[in-house]
């Protein structure tokens, strides 16, 4: 008969607690040096006999643009390398650390959505606009992770490790040179006006020449017809080139 074993906790200090969080941060899963180099490719034979085959296919099938089963082909031979995993996942599941790293790996995947468009479009200006909002989406990305971890309580390496990082990241020259330079470009962009003409098939782009704003004149209008929650009617357009 198997005995369970308990493995001894010890409660880190405040000084080894600072010296493991200026470690530099490599990955959520693997902590520093015990990174694999590179994740298996084939599948062990073995998850097929235990049918873990079937398991992992049905945690990654959400995630089908990113090879993500390959990480759990890679088994952690060093105690403290699971400890470390098995901290992040358990503060995963507060619900607000999860909500603020599902926001962010949400905003990654529309931005790895969207990046194809700035390379299959003909017009240069418009090739340049969708790299634009790509990189004003990663910015965003990147503030609003920052901005929400850091009032959480941390507890987890990976995760304190991840927001140090972030810390840095964000306030590095790059950063915020780059940062300033697209809130700049979208802020000039958003100072153009002009004046669309619509007849029948026909569509004339012409200069701005002070018009009123007719949509905003409809609204005025109509807004004493508002009782409460009223049905969206308006549709969504798919995002494509052209």
């Amino acid at each position: 008969m198997a005995a369970a074993v308990q493995l001894p906790t010890r409660r880190p200090t405040a000084a080894s607690q600072a010296a493991r969080d200026d470690a530099p941060f490599d990955s959520i899963l693997f902590d520093g040096p015990d990174a694999p180099r590179a994740l298996c490719a084939a599948e062990p034979d073995s998850f097929r006999d235990l049918g873990l085959d079937q398991i992992v296919a049905a945690v990654a099938a959400p995630w089908n643009d990113h090879d993500v089963a390959a990480f759990f082909r890679v088994s952690l031979t060093q105690v403290d390398a699971v400890a470390y995993r098995q901290e992040v996942m358990g503060e995963l599941e507060r619900p607000e650390i999860m909500a603020a790293v599902r926001g962010f790996t949400q905003r990654l995947r529309a931005l790895r959505q969207q990046l194809p468009l700035a390379t299959k479009c003909h017009n240069a200006h418009e090739r340049h606009r969708w790299f634009l909002e790509s990189v004003r989406l990663y910015g965003e990305a990147i503030e609003t992770q920052r901005r929400e971890l850091a009032p959480l309580p941390l507890h987890s390496r990976g995760l304190r490790r991840w927001r140090n990082y972030l810390d840095g990241y964000a306030e590095s020259p790059g950063f915020t040179r780059l940062m300033a330079q697209v809130r700049r470009l979208l802020g000039d962009l958003s100072a153009i006006r002009y004046a669309l003409r619509i007849h029948g098939d026909s569509v004339v782009v012409r200069a701005y020449d002070g018009a009123p704003d007719y949509a905003a004149q409809v609204e005025r209008t109509f807004a004493k017809f508002r009782r409460g929650a009223v049905k969206d009617y308006l549709a969504k357009l798919p995002v494509t080139v052209g």
